[in-house]
């Protein structure tokens, strides 16, 4: 889902950068337009996101949004969305001291 609606995701976040940490093989033959902002990160680096940010994760989808420090300030686990990027943006918004 969140392929397919990667530039209304890109759109709704123009400052950000959108890693896609692909959790199987394959995405390469996958074709999709991916907007300047948006990378594939690789299957190792996806693993060491994963294991760095959402070391507890369960499940697919799941979303980690980063301030401007590198710490992960919201989390979603669900289908991103752009108006769930919102949410994202708002929740880590609060937190900023």
């Amino acid at each position: 889902m969140e392929l397919r609606g990667l530039k209304a995701l890109a759109a709704a976040a123009p400052s950000d950068r959108i890693v896609i940490a692909w959790s199987d093989t394959g995405i390469e033959r996958l074709r999709f337009d991916r907007p300047e902002t948006a990378e594939i990160a690789s299957m190792e680096r996806a693993g060491r996101l994963r294991q760095t940010y959402a070391p507890d994760l369960a499940g697919y989808p799941y979303a980690v949004l980063l301030d401007a420090q590198g710490r992960a300030c919201a989390r979603w686990a669900r289908p991103v969305t752009p108006k769930a990027l919102t949410a994202m943006r708002r929740t880590c918004d609060r937190r900023v001291p």
